[in-house]
């Protein structure tokens, strides 16, 4: 091996000795998407979002445009609990996002349509 390349490893050694000291975690990025583009569609998607055994935050980015009908969503955490409830009315879009603290199991959005014409985005991103 030259000098050259044990240096290298050598200083790349250090840097993750450097982190690790500093508190530095490597954790798996996830992003999840589920997309639909509707017409004039009436019911229930259900979305399950996995974690399993992550901590730290996760986000959900709903994206929603109506040209027709109406929509509304609960998100779920694993116990049930309902962390975000809110609902779209004809000819509205939404584009928001809401972070939450993790826990392991099923996140669960549920969308309610009524005669829907438009799409919707739900992308989870756990850091």
């Amino acid at each position: 091996m030259t000098n050259s390349l044990r240096w290298t490893a050598l200083l790349a050694i250090a840097g993750c000795l450097v982190l690790a000291a500093a508190g530095f975690r490597f954790r798996p990025r996830s992003d999840l998407v589920e997309r639909e583009t509707l017409k004039q569609q009436t019911g229930e998607r259900t979305i399950v979002f996995p974690v399993a055994g992550a901590t730290g935050s996760g986000r959900l980015t709903i994206d929603l445009v109506l040209k027709s009908g109406s929509a509304a969503w609960t998100f779920s955490d694993p116990s049930g609990h309902p962390r975000w409830t809110d609902s779209l009315a004809q000819g509205s879009s939404r584009n928001e996002s809401r972070r939450f603290e993790l826990m392991p199991g099923n996140w669960v959005l549920k969308l309610s349509l009524q005669n829907v014409t438009g799409q919707y985005d739900a992308r989870w991103l756990i850091r």
